[in-house]
């Protein structure tokens, strides 16, 4: 059965129902711009993705050399077999973890500061464009990796300063190149 009690549905605040400036006047809209990150949260999935590959058949090989080597273990002593089971399995994770979280899902652009929307819900907050300090650390071609460029791009800012996969123009003044 439904509760008696009413819902309360919040709305978006747009900038024209806010306080305004000089003499009562209606601020204007809060301008918000998402710009995906796509080549470089495909470069990196991509990346992951040939690592726990690579990852995965090491181990099968040395799980196998293992097994078929005079003196390796045996089915009824497989201690060894499980700890180098769970570090391989530490290690594939973190990996794949590591080369995802270079890669943010978007980079938010609004008037007071830039946000970085990482690859899984966090956000880090930046100083606006105007005044983000960048610095382009390298650029990689497309290929196989990624449909289109990609830059490691250095971003400083008063909390720190933090690098990451973008692509190319996303955290300039003229939005993304392309």
């Amino acid at each position: 059965m439904a509760s008696p009690r009413p819902v309360r549905i919040p709305r978006v605040r747009t900038g024209a129902e806010s306080p305004g400036g000089a003499g009562g006047a209606p601020a204007r809209p809060y301008a918000v711009e998402l710009r995906p990150n796509r080549n470089a949260a495909r470069r990196s999935a991509r990346v992951a993705t040939l690592f726990l590959t690579a990852m995965a058949v090491l181990y099968g090989a040395l799980v196998a050399f293992d097994r078929l080597a005079p003196g390796g273990t045996r089915p009824s002593a497989t201690s060894g077999l499980e700890l180098f089971s769970a570090i391989a399995v530490v290690i594939a994770t973190a990996g794949a973890l590591l080369s995802l979280s270079n890669a943010p899902r978007a980079v938010e652009v609004r008037p007071e500061a830039t946000y970085v929307v990482g690859r899984f819900g966090t956000r880090r907050e930046f100083p606006p464009l105007g005044e983000l300090r960048t610095r382009l650390l390298r650029r990689y071609r497309a290929g196989l990796l990624s449909p289109g460029p990609v830059d490691v791009v250095e971003l400083s800012g008063p909390h720190g300063t933090r690098t990451y996969l973008l692509d190319p123009g996303l955290v300039e003044d003229g939005g993304p190149v392309g």
